[in-house]
């Protein structure tokens, strides 16, 4: 990990830290930043550019729907 990543304490894997950068947004369709992405237990995108309550709605469902798996 960077020193960025770690001063700001990311516990999640960010593209603009990624020496592949470029690849990385090709493949993912990444215009703006910030781009956030939520996956779920597959790593299938779920929900995009969610920010704020919707995000944390968001990740709460995808919890719940994990715990009842």
């Amino acid at each position: 990990a960077s020193a960025t990543h770690d001063r700001e304490r990311m516990t999640w894997p960010s593209c603009w830290l990624d020496e592949n950068r470029s690849l990385v947004l090709k493949a993912w369709g990444i215009r703006s930043f910030p781009t956030t992405f939520v996956l779920d237990g597959q790593g299938a995108i779920r929900f995009k550019n969610l920010r704020g309550e919707s995000l944390g709605k968001a990740v709460e469902s995808l919890m719940e729907e994990a715990e009842r798996r």
